[in-house]
């Protein structure tokens, strides 16, 4: 059975239709594909995580900013107990429910993914950037910078009514002392 005109002409011209419709068709559904990928990655409850990451990762409903509903929100959470919150490990790439994603016996938060001399832990609490040693690009690494968390002037090696916040301190079998990883090793 032919499909098309009989003509080789008319035969191309259906061809030619066919595939555009064709293309129309792939075009459709594209733009759906694309609608849904940017739905995954956005944040509807304002949490600090994106969709597929609240629903394939922390298991936590993209929906409510507090799936558990403990007055904490989601992207705060610390489920792992590595002392930092779902948001953080989205940006260092490590697991919200692993305190120890690369399974080498050190927490999360004691590691050192730059080397720098900060604990990723300190480097959260200090808004730095635990993947890049100089987070600020200045040519001085962060762990050798005078942070002045609380912008009073005075770094907070050197200030008195320097509160580091809550979780500062060490946990069960994690200290300040940072552990120098490089990916790979």
């Amino acid at each position: 059975m032919s499909l098309g005109y009989t003509t080789k002409r008319g035969r191309l011209w259906s061809l030619a239709a066919t595939g555009a419709a064709l293309a129309v068709l792939l075009l459709a559904v594209g733009s759906v594909s694309a609608d849904q990928d940017r739905d995954r990655d956005r944040d509807r409850d304002g949490d600090g995580l994106g969709n597929r990451y609240e629903r394939m990762v922390t298991r936590t409903d993209p929906d409510r900013a507090d799936s558990d509903g403990d007055g904490i929100r989601d992207g705060a959470e610390d489920p792992d107990r590595d002392r930092l919150r779902n948001r953080y490990e989205l940006q260092l790439r490590t697991h919200p429910r692993d305190h120890d994603s690369d399974d080498d016996g050190i927490s999360d938060g004691s590691e050192d993914f730059d080397c720098d001399g900060l604990t990723n832990r300190q480097e959260l609490r200090l808004r730095s950037r635990a993947r890049l040693a100089d987070s600020d690009g200045d040519g001085i690494p962060d762990g050798d910078e005078d942070f002045d968390s609380d912008g009073d002037g005075v770094p907070d090696g050197k200030d008195p009514d320097h509160d580091p916040g809550p979780g500062a301190g060490p946990g069960p079998g994690d200290d300040d002392t940072p552990i120098c990883q490089v990916e790979g090793s």
